[in-house]
């Protein structure tokens, strides 16, 4: 009997799409110049990788970019259809977790727009544990999230977005797992697995198996 489930952050809770467009919109504003956010988009949705180079930054433009989009407060929210799921499943009993890997002040700055810390029990920032070599698929998170429910790994389910390093651990640690294939996330359709779910709402049913 499943008695924890604990959830990815991004693109599985909310949207990274969602978190980099207020980043765009931050560097915008700091930079005066108001076509700068889609341009930046625009540039991000054709490839993700040297956006500001190609963008004409020079090498301090970079850097003041990088500097604003890490630190920035982000503009964002959780869906109404998430709220309402996270609510529900406290009602119906479960312990509610969320690890996540990231640099902290930035999952930190997302958590906290995110008013998380009021939905769910337990939220662990893989890097906070003692640098990157912390995140998924290192255990630690899982374990200590164990120790915090006082629950068996066999009562957990951990629910993510990217069969590259989501699962890994709770798989070989015993816990269930449930594969949010989501549409709009950045890491559909670099996978050929099949999802157990395209809509979030839906690992209540797998949760029923």
């Amino acid at each position: 009997m499943i008695k924890a489930i604990i959830f990815d952050l991004d693109d599985t809770l909310c949207l990274e799409t969602d978190y980099v467009k207020s980043g765009f919109s931050a560097i915008a504003d700091a930079f005066g110049d108001c076509t700068l956010a889609d341009k930046l988009w625009q540039l991000f949705c054709q490839d993700k990788n040297n956006v500001y180079q190609r963008a004409g930054f020079t090498k301090e433009q970079c850097e003041r970019a990088i500097d604003i989009y890490r630190n920035h407060k982000p503009t964002i929210n959780l869906s109404d259809t998430v709220v309402q799921l996270l609510k529900k499943l406290r009602l119906d009993g479960y312990k509610l977790g969320v690890i996540t890997d990231g640099r902290p002040n930035g999952q930190r700055a997302k958590i906290e727009a995110l008013g998380l810390e009021k939905l769910v029990d337990k939220i662990i920032i893989t890097d906070e544990l003692g640098g990157v070599e912390y995140r998924k698929p290192n255990p630690k998170a899982f374990e200590l999230m164990k120790e915090y429910f006082c629950v068996e790994f066999c009562q957990m389910v951990y629910v993510g977005d990217n069969p590259k390093k989501d699962f890994i651990a709770p798989n070989k640690l015993g816990m269930k797992s449930v594969y949010y294939k989501n549409p709009n996330g950045i890491y559909y359709g670099d996978t050929k697995l099949e999802g157990n779910v395209k809509t979030i709402t839906e690992i209540t049913e797998v949760l029923m198996v």
